[in-house]
């Protein structure tokens, strides 16, 4: 898909564009929060949403997040190395304090039905600058942790900070995940805090319910390095 499908592409961050193999030892977060990012919550090792919207142009910042399908960094960093179309330039480790300064949020009160042996903690995290084909380059951050307390955390309901600027929605089901549509739909929690604190994204990549107020504008994608699902792009309504 070209960058025209999203009202043409954007620009790369100066801060993204200077970054080079040697990497950064200080961790640009409020860089990364001021730039278009795709969230992505049960990423698995699912490369699509970078090709899609990396490859447009229309988002250079990602941040995955899921507990339990790699083990330990230097998974994620095999994982990076076998993507077609992009070279891992950078990688490098991330504490808990770089990514979440202010703590991961406990969720464990206001929703029971969280996994148990979750704690609201980063088990651990990393931080990967990716160069496409053609020069361009993205921001990944993929983190072990409760995706919900991760958004929550990242976007919370006391600060103002840019809204994400697209959320890829999927209930796989498998068996530590939480029962029903903890993602998509009205009911979920991530919906909910996203319209509650004007943070709902310009587009959502969905393979469950989607959220109210967004509109269907293309299917056809498939996920890609997992169980292959169909998906359909949908965009929010303008009043």
């Amino acid at each position: 898909m070209n960058s025209d499908f999203f009202n043409k592409g954007v620009d790369c961050p100066a801060w993204l564009k200077r970054l080079t193999a040697a990497g950064s030892s200080v961790f640009p977060l409020k860089r990364i929060l001021s730039s278009q990012i795709v969230f992505y919550p049960g990423a698995g090792e699912d490369w699509q949403p970078l090709e899609l919207f990396g490859g447009a142009s229309a988002a250079h910042c990602f941040i995955f997040v899921d507990y339990l399908h790699f083990k330990r960094p230097l998974e994620v960093e095999d994982w990076l190395r076998r993507i077609s179309k992009y070279k891992l330039l950078s990688f490098r480790e991330l504490r808990e304090a770089e990514i979440f300064p202010e703590g991961l949020v406990n969720l464990n009160s206001k929703y029971p039905k969280i996994d148990d042996f979750q704690p609201p903690a980063l088990r651990w995290g990393v931080w990967a600058v990716l160069e496409s084909e053609s020069g361009a380059k993205i921001s990944l951050c993929y983190l072990s942790c409760e995706a919900l307390s991760a958004f929550m955390s990242l976007w919370p309901a006391e600060k103002a900070r840019k809204a994400p600027y697209a959320v890829v929605l999927h209930d796989y089901g498998f068996g530590a995940n939480w029962p029903g549509n903890i993602f998509g739909g009205a009911a979920s929690p991530m919906y909910i805090h996203a319209h509650d604190n004007n943070l709902l994204p310009k587009w959502l990549l969905v393979g469950t319910e989607p959220w109210p107020g967004y509109v269907a504008v293309r299917d056809g994608f498939q996920s890609k390095g997992m169980q292959h699902n169909s998906r359909i792009l949908y965009k929010k309504k303008t009043r």
